[in-house]
């Protein structure tokens, strides 16, 4: 047996202004990125690769917070588990940006913050895809409900 899943929360994945407030914090994050990789490079004077890294990991966590509760708006009881699946979807992203932001500069010689730029945007529609459908994604929490409806005692 199947649980419905909220309308609600599935009329707000499929209304555009997920999609708006998605791309406004994704226009957010990429700044914050980018920020954070100037100031590493150029103030504290880090490698290029090594700032992107530590950059990319920091604007990552905070973005979870903002995904939560200004993106997706998710219900409270599914905070763990989705973050959770945040952390194995961010750890697949990262390494993969980390491998096209290499590839670019170290290899091809692009400027550190040209290439921070195309690995994040080529990244964007991906991530847009995975959060909407396996981690902030209502259908896999009512599923989730359903298998501990079925593991609880009866009384």
């Amino acid at each position: 047996m199947k649980l419905e899943s909220d309308p609600q929360t599935d009329q707000s994945r499929k209304d555009p202004g997920t999609r708006i407030r998605f791309a406004i914090y994704m226009v957010i994050s990429y700044c914050t990125t980018q920020g954070t990789i100037y100031l590493l490079y150029k103030k504290v004077g880090l490698d290029e690769s090594i700032a992107a890294g530590i950059a990319l990991v920091l604007v990552s966590l905070v973005n979870f917070f903002w995904l939560m509760c200004f993106v997706y708006r998710t219900a409270d009881g599914h905070r763990g588990q989705q973050f959770w699946k945040y952390l194995q979807s961010i750890v697949g992203f990262r390494i993969w940006e980390l491998i096209v932001f290499a590839i670019l500069h170290e290899i091809f010689g692009v400027h550190p913050l040209i290439s921070s730029t195309i690995m994040q945007v080529q990244s964007v529609v991906m991530k847009f895809v995975v959060y909407n459908k396996l981690v902030f994604s209502s259908e896999r929490q009512s599923d989730a409900e359903e298998r501990a409806i079925h593991k609880a005692p009866l009384d």
